[in-house]
């Protein structure tokens, strides 16, 4: 029929690398034409192509469209070391007539399909029936389609969908005994765990995903997990650790020339170095971040980055040009609907008012943030909000709300296991006691924000609570006592 021979054409074309009598295929109006035309020029700058006869199935007519699915053979070797891959690949085409012609409107992978319709399911029974029906489809590419889907969700902040549609890619990559896309799928789980705030799941996850990599020989999938295990650790306030696995990730990554996974470590380590009060060297390492991010296009990565920036400069009290840049990272969050990434740039606007003053407008922000995260579930990002709420009410004199809103971010630090978190918060609910005259409970909390501190090396914690103490120490006419911790 026609229908065959323009599939037919179509990969006799693609085997050829004819980028024009290929294109030539396809309807003008279609919306993938360019960005087609694009991926098939990067394509045939890599591999040579092969493939065996299509066979067609579930045709379907209706007027001036068809769809149907091709399956062929295909036989790639990579123009750089000769390698060669061989796989059955199977294809969605969607085809307008034109001019009595039929034209190529949309030709996709069968896999991402299916897995755009198994992200879409509603029951698991659904999903069940889907897979049922394509049971020729249950692929190691499959799994990866199953990933991307995942991302989709997980870059929006939409962590228990994202959590859902990574299990399943890690069920599927089980069942068909694909070890890489089991090692994938349990570093997908780990970045939800890591960003709801369940760090011993995190861990767990990423351990195991860095186990079977080690296994397989992967050496930038290492790079990564250990990378993933170091913002694990930071997460939780062991800074040692982290700096340890972050620094680990950085020169393996630097060693294959992993450009995003370097951006990646390097922030890490600017992170830690931020929160043990050493902003020369943050600062240092994300701008070296920064330079990758802008050069690869990652505007994720650079919305994040300029985010961490603006963290020093209000730091070191450059308010303006620090409002400034929490103002851009937030304008890339939004336009990518990323709701983890507006969550951390609206709580940073709140700071920067919080420091001039303006409680209406911070708390306006702050609130915000905490809506986002309650929206996404990010335990971390609602425990942060809590926190700066609270702070704000004790600005204000309001000291009933500012210790409901300290006790309920206390809560949900002390669930998920961030001991940096649990530090600042004791002692704020600290400072809620000493105001009250209550020093006996001042000095517990101060006490154990102290000890937190201490074994994080957080040098800014301790200092704070040092001072702190003292302070209870001077208002109970312990002179001595206060000048020693002073």
């Amino acid at each position: 029929s026609d229908l065959r021979a323009v599939v037919e054409k179509y990969f006799a074309l693609y085997a050829g690398k004819d980028l024009e009598g290929l294109m030539s295929l396809w309807s003008e109006k279609s919306p993938d034409h360019a960005s087609f035309k694009q991926s098939l020029q990067l394509q045939f700058a890599a591999e040579n192509y092969s493939f065996s006869l299509p066979a067609i199935s579930r045709l379907k007519l209706e007027g001036e469209r068809a769809s149907l699915r091709a399956t062929v053979n295909l036989t790639a070797i990579n123009l750089k070391n000769n390698q060669k891959r061989e796989q059955k690949m199977a294809r969605n085409f969607a085809l307008v007539s034109e001019g009595g012609k039929w034209k190529v409107w949309r030709s996709a992978p069968a896999e991402n399909d299916l897995a755009e319709a198994l992200a879409k399911s509603k029951t698991e029974a659904e999903r069940a029936g889907l897979l049922a029906d394509e049971k020729d489809l249950a692929t190691s590419e499959l799994a990866v389609a199953l990933g991307n889907q995942g991302d989709r969700f997980y870059n929006q902040g939409a962590y228990p969908e994202a959590l859902s549609i990574y299990r399943l890619e890690q069920s599927l990559a089980n069942q068909i005994g694909a070890k890489t896309g089991v090692a994938r799928a349990l570093n997908h789980i780990g970045n939800v765990h890591l960003q709801q705030g369940d760090y011993a799941q995190a861990s767990e996850s990423f351990q195991a995903s860095l186990t079977m990599f080690e296994a397989l020989g992967d050496k930038r999938a290492v790079a990564n997990a250990m990378g993933s295990i170091g913002r694990v650790r930071f997460s939780q306030g062991d800074y040692a650790q982290a700096l340890d696995s972050l620094q680990t990730s950085l020169t393996m990554s630097e060693a294959l020339d992993d450009k995003p996974e370097i951006a990646r470590a390097l922030t890490g380590i600017g992170l830690v170095h931020f929160e043990q009060g050493d902003s020369a060297q943050a600062l240092e390492r994300f701008q070296k971040s920064m330079a990758i991010r802008e050069a690869l296009g990652d505007n994720a990565g650079i919305g994040a980055t300029l985010n961490n920036i603006g963290r020093v400069h209000y730091q070191q009290g450059d308010y303006a040009r620090a409002l400034e840049l929490h103002q851009k990272s937030l304008a890339i969050s939004e336009s990518r609907g990323d709701k983890a990434g507006i969550a951390i740039a609206l709580n940073n606007i709140g700071i920067i008012y919080r420091i001039q003053g303006d409680y209406a407008r911070a708390l306006e922000f702050y609130r915000k943030s905490l809506a986002m995260s309650q929206n996404s579930g990010r335990k971390s990002g609602i425990a942060v909000a809590l926190h700066n709420i609270g702070n704000v009410y004790r600005l204000q004199g309001d000291y009933a709300q500012s210790f409901e809103s300290f006790q309920k971010s206390l809560a949900l630090r002390e669930e998920i296991g961030d001991k940096a978190g649990i530090a600042s918060t004791l002692s704020h609910i600290g400072l809620f006691y000493r105001l009250q005259g209550d020093y006996a409970q001042a000095l517990e909390r101060f006490q154990r924000s102290l000890s937190l501190s201490e074994a994080l090396g957080n040098k800014a914690g301790i200092a704070r609570a040092l001072i702190s103490i003292g302070r209870v120490h001077n208002a109970q006419g312990n002179y001595a006592q206060a000048i020693e911790y002073y």
